[in-house]
Order: structure tokens, then C-alpha cells, then sequence
């Protein structure tokens, strides 16, 4: 599903798909700027959701995911400006969350990430509420 509604603009449409042997949702919504429907998708098989969300400037949905074998979330969330939404991610085998909330200005939620297998995550939370208010440093 990598790249499916990437770009489409005027997209924003319910969506109902059999997902369960899906491995690769990355750039799924990526520029999507009018996607904003909620999701209820199997994701247990998913390892990449890099860019899934990335510049999707108007989503704004919960998000219910499975997320225990998903080992990519950079830039998922990345230029999301209006995303701001409790995750209650699995991260235990995540490695990249690089940029995962870049610039997603709105976001201003608790985090309970497990980070242990984390290598990359640099700017995590550049440009968001949270860095601002509490005055977060980029990771380097």
C-alpha cells in the first residue's frame, strides 16, 4: 500500500480494506492535504509506516494501530500541522522514528514510547508543541 493516495489532493474518502498481510504502508497519505477519515485498519504485519502521514495537512483522526512489528515510523506524522491525537503505539521494534512528528504544530500529546531499539531519532519532535513547551533539544 506504499505511495496509494499519495499526492491526491482532493482525496478524502472513507476506506475500507482487507489489510491483514500488508507489510509496507509508507507514504500512504503522504501529501494527501484533505485526507481527514478515520482508519480501521488490521496493521499487525506492518514493519514500515515511514511518511505514512507526512504533509496529510488536515488529518486529524485516532488512530488504533498495531504496531508491534513496525520497525520505520520516520517522518510519519512529519508537516501533519492539524494531527493531534493520543498514540498508544508498540514501539518495542521500532529502529527509525526520525522527524516522526516534525513540524506536526499541533500535536501536544503524552508519550510512552519504548525506545530501546531506537538508532535514529533525530528532530523526533522539531517544530511541535511539545518541543516548544517544554523546551526539548534535538537529538543528535
Amino acid at each position: 500500500m506504499s505511495h496509494m493516495f499519495e499526492g491526491a489532493t482532493s482525496f478524502n474518502q472513507p476506506l475500507s480494506f482487507d489489510t491483514q498481510n500488508v507489510t509496507d504502508m509508507s507514504y500512504m497519505f503522504y501529501a494527501a492535504s484533505s485526507f481527514n477519515q478515520s482508519l480501521s485498519f488490521n496493521t499487525q504485519n506492518v514493519t514500515n509506516m515511514s511518511h505514512m502521514f507526512c504533509n496529510a495537512n488536515r488529518f486529524n483522526q485516532p488512530l488504533s494501530f498495531d504496531t508491534s512489528n513496525v520497525e520505520r515510523m520516520s517522518w510519519m506524522f512529519g508537516g501533519a500541522k492539524k494531527f493531534n491525537q493520543p498514540l498508544s503505539f508498540d514501539t518495542r521494534n521500532v529502529v527509525d522514528m526520525c522527524e516522526m512528528l516534525y513540524g506536526a504544530s499541533s500535536f501536544n500529546q503524552p508519550l510512552d514510547f519504548d525506545l530501546r531499539k531506537v538508532r535514529r531519532a533525530e528532530s523526533m519532535l522539531d517544530r511541535t508543541v511539545i518541543q516548544i513547551r517544554f523546551g526539548i533539544k534535538t537529538l543528535k
